[in-house]
């Protein structure tokens, strides 16, 4: 596949004579220019290419669906397809890929899909990749890679369970303590007094097929697989303090506390009120300044009983505590 970069697409075809390995049937190059006087130079610099492409450019996927309704046409099986900035890093074995193709490419996936893409062919027993390959399907579970080609490694996999449609079943091969064969059962029935199940599994006659009706007491293992759940990191344990009560001494020292707290807030207003009086009374601070003896003299002749002030001070600051204890729903803890 190009379009016309032809210093890309140089590049590519050397790279695949060099590293592509067996024989090559037919060589074809797509050219989406739709220009016919560069198809003509295209098959005067790679003469063993035929070249072919529309009158017009199609684009890329419009040029993909051109090139690949050609091919269909051909008498070749396979088809290795290149585009002009592909190039090759080692020798790619192309025989090697088509015996894979031409044997069984679904069973080569199975392998692949159980973490096994190193199994090229169908000859490995592959019964075990046919079950994991459907719980990856599934979004379930299958055991450690380094056994899940094992039939047997289905034994311990899952939880165990009785024998009903969906179930793993594990079954021996001969008298092997290793080897076995693993299926999934497809339906359960009672029969002359004894249950059996019919399984469908891979490798069973080199094909995915249902087996005959099999007494369950052959089975080695009848396994249910489980989601794994994801489980929320531990929780840090919360130490709780014990809070002891106070004695009633304390409690009522921290009464009188707030008390005189509130006293002491009402006398320094009624200071500086006082004070604000004196300040702003001509009588008392005349124009040639008042001393503190004048001002104390001032005082004495604004006559105020101070002693009954102060109590009513208290008694206002007492009134107020309670006001707001009320109002603010204080709790002071008695018990």
């Amino acid at each position: 596949m190009t379009d016309g970069r032809v210093d890309c697409l140089t590049e590519t075809i050397e790279s695949a004579r060099e590293h592509l390995v067996g024989e090559v049937t037919a060589k074809v190059i797509h050219d989406d220019t739709g220009d016919e006087a560069h198809r003509d130079y295209l098959r005067g610099a790679f003469p063993d290419f035929e070249v072919i492409g529309q009158p017009t450019r199609q684009g890329f996927g419009g040029a993909i669906q051109s090139a690949w309704g050609n091919i269909k046409a051909r008498p070749e099986r396979f088809v290795f397809h290149l585009e002009d900035d592909f190039t090759f890093n080692e020798p790619i074995d192309t025989p090697a890929m088509a015996h894979v193709l031409d044997r069984n490419p679904d069973i080569v996936q199975m392998f692949a899909d159980v973490g096994h893409p190193e199994v090229k062919d169908d000859e490995t027993a592959w019964c075990a990749a046919a079950v994991g390959s459907a719980l990856v399907a599934t979004s379930l579970p299958i055991p450690a890679v380094k056994t899940n080609l094992l039939a047997r490694s289905y034994c311990v996999h899952g939880a165990a369970c009785d024998p009903k449609p969906g179930a793993i079943a594990v079954w021996p091969r001969g008298n092997s303590a290793w080897q076995g064969h693993v299926n999934v059962v497809e339906d359960v029935r009672i029969h002359k007094g004894k249950t059996q199940v019919r399984c469908i599994g891979g490798n069973q006659n080199n094909a995915i097929t249902l087996t005959d009706w099999t007494d369950v007491s052959k089975a080695l293992a009848f396994r249910w697989p489980i989601k794994e759940e994801v489980k929320p990191p531990p929780m840090k344990p919360v130490i709780k303090t014990a809070v002891k009560s106070k004695s009633a001494w304390a409690q009522f020292m921290a009464f009188v506390t707030l008390i005189i707290s509130y006293v002491t807030d009402w006398i320094s207003v009624a200071w500086h009120w006082v004070s604000d009086i004196i300040a702003s009374s001509p009588e008392i601070v005349g124009a040639t300044g008042a001393t503190v003896a004048s001002a104390k003299e001032a005082l004495s002749w604004v006559e105020v009983p101070w002693s009954k002030v102060g109590m009513g001070v208290v008694a206002a600051s007492i009134l107020v505590v309670l006001v707001r204890h009320v109002q603010d729903k204080r709790r002071v803890p008695w018990d």
